[in-house]
């Protein structure tokens, strides 16, 4: 039976996915060979027909139950030759059970189990180090077409507006294309589920230079030289206003030799424009 979902990219095991559990090490088991017994190594497999201990309220693939961890495909075959039992579990042909599961997909309290996981086989006797099943399979009609809303911005957080754009999957197949609109917007609809890749151009719209200089709030039409040195100077005692007490300090407004570098130049034109 296909197998229609999923938990972490590897299908779920469940009564009906044809799972099959093989041991990946010899299932070593006591034999009578003549007048002795012997240690001899069989082969040991298991199926998820024989599924119990699986999920109870969740079901898949048209109702059936799905194997967790602790669930247990209840027979194997294999080594019924082993007519003295398994050296470790002292059976034959016995159960098999689920060691490992999703970590993050959970039913019931317990992790699903899925393609790739480990069993105990033959009651403990040996190993499975991996339970196969089969891969995922989803009929495309039952996909539910994706839609992209898409928004691109500039650096500064302004949005690309009137720009084309070209929209691809990983391997550069054309999925469609288009204008962003005016409000920087653009919407593509009817796209398989899956990633995508976005190449917009420049917009068409003529480059526009914005003008660097911007506008001074402290700026007055009428401003007095005192009034203007005050703002400049940020309260701080100007070199030419008379002071009672010597602090050793350099004064506000002693302009040194290079301009770029003086903070009371620097401080004077911030202040004039």
């Amino acid at each position: 039976m296909p197998v229609t979902i999923n938990a972490n990219g590897l299908s779920v095991v469940h009564k009906g996915s044809d799972g099959e559990a093989t041991a990946s090490v010899p299932d070593v088991c006591l034999t009578t060979r003549g007048k002795s017994t012997d240690p001899i190594p069989y082969g040991n497999n298991a199926k998820s027909s024989d599924l119990v201990g699986g999920s109870t309220t969740v079901f898949a693939d048209g109702g059936n139950s799905i194997a967790l961890k602790g669930s247990k495909f209840s027979k194997s075959t294999g080594n019924s030759g082993g007519d003295k039992k398994g050296v470790s579990s002292g059976t034959v042909e016995g159960e098999a059970e689920f060691v490992t599961s999703s970590p993050t997909v959970i039913i019931e309290g317990k992790g699903v189990a899925r393609l790739s996981d480990q069993m105990t086989m033959n009651n403990g006797n040996t190993m499975c180090f991996g339970v196969q099943n089969p891969s995922l399979t989803v009929d495309e009609s039952l996909e539910i077409p994706c839609i992209i809303n898409m928004c691109v911005r500039y650096p500064n957080g302004h949005r690309l507006a009137n720009a084309d754009y070209e929209l691809t999957d990983e391997n550069g197949a054309p999925l469609g294309s288009g204008t962003l609109g005016s409000d920087g917007r653009s919407v593509v609809s009817d796209l398989k589920p899956g990633k995508v890749k976005l190449n917009v151009k420049e917009s068409n719209d003529d480059f526009v230079i914005p003008p660097q200089r911007q506008a001074n709030p402290h700026y007055v039409e009428s401003l007095s030289d005192d009034a203007f040195f005050d703002i400049a100077s940020k309260g701080k005692q100007a070199f030419w206003k008379p002071t009672h007490i010597q602090t050793g300090l350099t004064p506000w407004g002693s302009i040194g030799q290079c301009l770029s570098s003086d903070k009371y130049f620097q401080d004077i034109v911030k202040t004039e424009t």
